[in-house]
């Protein structure tokens, strides 16, 4: 007797389980999609509120892209009359280009209404954080910079 008593205790439980789990995913599946809506609704008022600011942004990238490509062929071809070395002369212009695109990129977050204000100082900080924490590499590094930019050796130079 009590064996039946237990099973159909036990058949109970499941019961309450099988119904809890089903009632769990419907209200995933109800949140998911609750949750797309949502997004959707988001998105879709912050383009209409900023549309404008965000056309902006879009075209300050663009502009920002072709002036890096623009700066640095103007870069390339005053190197190229310059007695530097080719990988000298490609570092540089690839610098350059990335610099302008780093200015356009935080130009256009600050037209689509970004703060950069917050943005630039954390990387001025962290610049000076990971410059003091990296003294003795970065030392080197110029070390070797100034060797290749002002050649005191040649090769074949006898020593």
């Amino acid at each position: 007797m009590a064996y039946r008593t237990f099973i159909s205790w036990g058949s109970i439980l499941a019961a309450f389980q099988a119904v809890a789990a089903e009632q769990t995913s419907t209200a995933v599946v109800d949140k998911g999609t609750k949750s797309l809506d949502w997004w959707k609704e988001k998105i879709s008022h912050y383009v209409d509120t900023h549309g404008p600011a965000l056309a902006g942004a879009v075209i300050v990238l663009v502009a920002g892209f072709y002036a890096s490509r623009l700066i640095g062929r103007f870069l390339a071809s005053w190197l190229d009359q310059k007695p530097i070395e080719p990988p000298v002369r490609l570092l540089m212009v690839r610098v350059t280009r990335l610099l302008v695109i780093v200015l356009a990129l935080v130009i256009a977050l600050g037209t689509a209404g970004v703060d950069v204000t917050a943005l630039v100082a954390g990387v001025g900080v962290a610049g000076v954080g990971v410059g003091l924490a990296m003294q003795g590499v970065l030392s080197n590094l110029v070390a070797g910079l100034t060797i290749i930019f002002t050649k005191p050796f040649r090769v074949g130079e006898p020593p």
